[in-house]
């Protein structure tokens, strides 16, 4: 018999969303190894959203959009915002992670997933 796993990442456990409201600026992932986090994005119109090196466009927003990165999904409520998304689902690298964005946004709210191996 042999045992494995198919996802080997250790998770940290307790940890509070990052809310960002500055249009940009840096943080940092303590894990060892990208996240896959969910990104909640308030705000209305048109968002171009940049994490690391990676960019999203979001179109025709109204109140706010969820990303899911592990899931691959993108949702507002219950209602599916898979065709407002542009791009790929962001993740979040170890070490310093920069953002910015353009558009009319609020704040944004990443519960990050920092993992481990």
């Amino acid at each position: 018999s042999v045992n494995f796993r198919c996802k080997p990442f250790w998770y940290l456990s307790g940890v509070e969303p990052i809310v960002l409201t500055a249009g940009t600026g840096v943080f940092a992932n303590p894990g060892s190894i990208a996240s896959e986090p969910v990104i909640t994005v308030y705000g209305n119109g048109d968002i171009t959203l940049m994490i690391g090196s990676q960019m999203v466009e979001l179109k025709g927003i109204e109140g706010s959009i969820t990303l899911n990165t592990e899931l691959q999904e993108a949702y507002s409520g219950t209602t599916s915002m898979n065709s407002a998304v542009d791009g790929e689902f962001p993740t979040l690298p170890p070490g310093a992670v920069p953002y910015s964005w353009e558009g009319d946004v609020s704040r944004i709210e990443i519960q990050p997933n920092w993992r481990s191996l």
